[in-house]
């Protein structure tokens, strides 16, 4: 069908940009990072490749995972689910895909920069997490911005939620990088222990994006509640 077909294509190409992209430089960049040694700031650059991958995941199936029902919205409207449930087996199914092809990248981007195994299994750790709060977040304002009418599959997504969504991309992942950066700044001039930081560094930076993600999924139930589907 038209919107597997379309699915399928957003699931691939970030995967093919990513290897394109830092296929192309990789000796010169794996010889860069690797001379920072072991520690918490090349554990912080491998996440690059991850947030790019998750920012274009997210973006393409979170955003869309709601619309890319068309029509068929209306078989669901007069069955005894709820839009909760609903918009749940929406974030499962954006959610887990996105988090296993993340936390891949992650760990083989972590494997080639070693910056020692803890360091390493914390980056992939926030990864993760973020990979599932974001691709949630996305299907929240994707449910906000629905598009239930659409022919061609490539006017699922609507511009507006893509730019609030980029801009809280932004946020989240900015926001976690300044945090880590803190973490590292605060441990140096405090002499508290770097790990103990850079754990309260990344448990703000994901219980952040989880209370984010929530918000949206419940702003976006009570727009799928309100409409008229009948």
């Amino acid at each position: 069908r038209t919107r597997d077909l379309a699915q399928l294509i957003r699931f691939v190409m970030p995967v093919i940009f990513i290897f394109i992209i830092f296929g192309l430089r990789f000796a010169g960049l794996r010889s860069a990072v690797q001379s920072l040694g072991e520690g918490p700031a090349p554990a912080m650059v491998g996440l690059v490749p991850a947030w790019i991958l998750l920012f274009s995941l997210s973006i393409s199936l979170g955003l869309t995972a709601v619309s890319l029902e068309g029509k068929s919205i209306w078989v669901y409207a007069v069955s005894p689910n709820t839009t909760l449930r609903f918009l749940q087996g929406k974030c499962w199914s954006a959610a887990l895909p996105t988090a296993l092809l993340v936390a891949l990248v992650a760990i083989a981007a972590e494997i080639l920069i070693r910056p020692g195994w803890l360091w390493a299994a914390t980056a992939v750790l926030l990864a993760v997490a973020q990979a599932v709060a974001v691709t949630t977040l996305m299907v929240g304002i994707g449910a906000v911005f629905a598009r239930f009418d659409w022919t061609d599959a490539r006017r699922m997504l609507n511009p507006i939620g893509a730019f609030i969504g980029m801009g809280l991309f932004a946020m989240i992942t900015g926001g976690s990088a300044l945090l880590l950066a803190i973490s590292l700044a605060l441990a140096s001039e405090t002499r508290f222990p770097v790990f103990s930081t850079w754990l309260a560094a990344m448990t703000v930076s994901i219980g952040g994006a989880v209370v984010v993600a929530v918000l949206a999924v419940l702003i976006g139930n009570e727009r799928l509640r309100g409409l008229e589907l009948g």
